[in-house]
Order: C-alpha cells, then sequence, then structure tokens
C-alpha cells in the first residue's frame, strides 16, 4: 500500500466497505437460514448504520472539522480483513454451512474487529471521533454477544455441548 493509500479518508472509506461486506454476509445468512432471517436482517441493518456512522466520520476528516492521524489505522489490515470477510460469506455458501458455522464464523468476525481495537478511542481523539468510534464498539460488543447467545442456543438445541 502506497502512503497516498494511508490518508484517514481512504482508510475510513476501507472501512465503511468492510461494514457493507459484513452486512452483505448476514442479509446472505437471512436468506440461507429463513427461520433466522430476524436475528440476520436486524445485524445486517446494524452494520449499515454503522456504514453511515463512518460515512459521517469520513465527511468530518474530508473536510478537515476533526483531525485524525494516519497512522491510527492500517490499511493493509482493513483491506485484508474485507477480503477475508468476503472469503467467509463465500465459505458459508459453498459449504453449504449449518446455522452453527454460520454463526461461529459471524461471531468470529465481531470479534476480530473487537480484538483489532480498531474503534478504539484515545482521550486525545476529538469529541467527535470518540462519539462515532464509541458507538461502533458498543454496537460491534453488542453484535459480538447476540450471535454467541443465538451459538449457545443452536448448540444446546442440536445436543452439542
Amino acid at each position: 500500500m502506497t502512503d497516498s493509500m494511508n490518508q484517514p479518508p481512504d482508510l475510513i472509506r476501507a472501512m465503511m466497505q468492510n461494514e457493507e461486506l459484513i452486512s452483505k454476509m448476514y442479509i446472505e445468512n437471512a436468506t440461507l437460514f429463513p427461520g433466522d432471517s430476524k436475528f440476520w436482517i436486524a445485524i445486517a441493518k446494524d452494520e449499515m448504520l454503522h456504514f453511515s456512522w463512518l460515512r459521517e466520520l469520513f465527511e468530518m476528516v474530508k473536510q478537515g472539522s476533526v483531525a485524525m492521524k494516519a497512522d491510527r489505522f492500517n490499511m493493509e489490515s482493513i483491506v485484508s480483513f474485507g477480503a477475508y470477510v468476503t472469503d467467509q460469506t463465500n465459505r458459508i455458501r459453498a459449504e453449504s454451512a449449518s446455522a452453527i458455522k454460520a454463526l461461529s464464523i459471524s461471531m468470529d468476525l465481531e470479534n476480530s474487529l473487537l480484538e483489532s481495537g480498531i474503534f478504539k478511542v484515545y482521550s486525545s481523539d476529538d469529541q467527535e471521533i470518540k462519539t462515532i468510534l464509541g458507538r461502533l464498539q458498543k454496537s460491534t460488543e453488542d453484535h459480538y454477544s447476540e450471535i454467541k447467545e443465538r451459538w449457545l442456543t443452536e448448540r444446546t438445541n442440536a445436543g452439542i455441548k
């Protein structure tokens, strides 16, 4: 990745694309698992809400109303994560994955976002950045918990400990 691609607007745009990819995966899950479609559609809608929050941040950074350091995010990691989401979406479809497998993959994706610290808020951040990244962090934590709860229920229903 070139340095010109590591500017905050480009990084945020790549993060927006990842949120869109995750949403598409959840929509795909809603189609593959119609009994759970309300669950998957609700989370997919939240992912598009994440997209809109990042779009808001993108516009603020692009206009210069908030400052964000270019080294805060790693473009290669963001792009790699997007490719991973696409691979996992294809895997669910190609393998005719079970609901448990789809939930496992989804839980892994949400956990990866949390562990990466991509939404971490720093004390030096502008208030607008703190607000948006804080919402993203909280919503991702909620997704992880909701998916894990559904995963545990599916496993129990299938007689898996």
